[in-house]
């Protein structure tokens, strides 16, 4: 970015971490402000002020681009979940990943310009709260015996995978199952020890 006209902006404090603003220009004269931790200098939250018009970069990459400015932050092992386009901005959902099973309190979300390819947003306070190596344990349902289920109810499935989700204030290994039903898409997340439905979200 070749900041410029960098300056401290103060410090914030909240319940998980301290952070200290800072307010910059990049070369091309694009205003951002960001957030760095007291502890570590991570960087937590980046927001940049800029008109995005032109479609140049397609959604996949933007992934990529997302993808590549995380790894130069430090943030390791983290998959993108999700990505959508709205104008000519793409946001991408990533979440950290521990033994295959996608880690979601574990959290940043990335905005990329589709116009100049390059990132103009980051949040990762979820991600800079919740992160540690966890002790996941095994599954007690079969993700055969899910698949099989989600398909003989759904007109479509795209995949299922293990996710840790927060349900009723604790953490809970689940299947996510991903599919298609009376023409919308689901995202059904069930719990690995009983088979229950914890939670199903349809995309609008």
């Amino acid at each position: 970015y070749k900041p410029a006209n960098m300056r401290l902006a103060g410090k914030t404090e909240s319940k998980s971490f301290a952070l200290y603003n800072f307010e910059f220009q990049d070369e091309k004269g694009g205003v951002y402000f960001a957030q760095i931790t007291e502890r570590g200098g991570h960087l937590a939250l980046l927001d940049g002020y800029k008109e995005c018009q032109n479609h140049n970069y397609n959604e996949g990459n933007c992934v990529r681009i997302a993808e590549k400015f995380l790894t130069k932050c430090g943030y390791e092992g983290m998959k993108p979940v999700w990505s959508s386009e709205a104008g000519t901005e793409c946001t991408v959902n990533f979440a950290y990943e521990q033994d295959g099973v996608v880690i979601y309190p574990d959290m940043i979300k990335v905005k990329v310009c589709e116009e100049r390819g390059v990132v103009t947003g980051l949040e990762a306070h979820s991600y800079l709260a919740n992160h540690t190596e966890r002790s996941i344990g095994a599954a007690s349902v079969s993700m055969s015996r899910v698949k099989a289920n989600a398909e003989a109810r759904m007109d479509e499935v795209h995949g299922v995978r293990k996710a840790l989700i927060e349900a009723d204030g604790e953490e809970l290994l689940t299947y996510e199952i991903a599919g298609e039903f009376g023409g919308r898409t689901y995202y059904a997340y069930i719990d690995a020890k009983t088979g229950e439905t914890v939670e199903i979200f349809v995309v609008v």
